[in-house]
């Protein structure tokens, strides 16, 4: 009987805290034709404030030139996605880039970062797709300090 008490007040203990740990946790870096995920994450500097950084490795050779669009979720609300072009190299084995400095994160988060191949400059034919997530997850005692040294605010 005492066992079933205990059983009882455990487990949804247990379910609860499973749930945060699922919720909070990374998430896996995705492979595409093109492309593989290597790193994903913030970048935090005084200069530049925070901005995603990303990393991809090219898992499949280019043959020529690609135009790449990367298009970051942006975290403001209701804005447009924040986009970077990038030139890749026939012989390119890597697509590292940052974003331009965000204004506003939110904790806890997940965002969507998507890479677009094109195989013209005109970025009319395209070539290939990847998405990753990021997660933007950060003990809430140093959302202050970040705000201050890098003039992101937290919603």
């Amino acid at each position: 009987m005492m066992y079933s008490r205990h059983l009882r007040l455990f487990l949804p203990l247990l379910l609860i805290l499973a749930g945060i740990a699922h919720a909070l946790s990374p998430p896996k870096p995705s492979v595409s034709e093109y492309l593989r995920s290597t790193g994903a994450g913030f970048a935090m500097s005084r200069e530049d404030g925070v901005q995603y950084a990303m990393l991809f490795a090219i898992e499949k050779p280019l043959g020529e030139s690609i135009y790449a669009t990367v298009l970051f979720e942006n975290p403001e609300k209701g804005g447009a996605p924040l986009q970077k072009v990038v030139t890749l190299s026939a012989d390119a084995k890597e697509l590292s880039v940052k974003s331009d400095r965000l204004s506003v994160l939110h904790n806890n988060r997940k965002y969507l970062v998507e890479v677009r191949l094109y195989s013209d400059e005109g970025r009319a034919r395209l070539t290939s797709t990847h998405r990753q997530e990021v997660l933007f997850s950060m003990p809430r005692k140093y959302l202050g300090q970040l705000e201050q040294e890098y003039g992101v605010r937290f919603d």
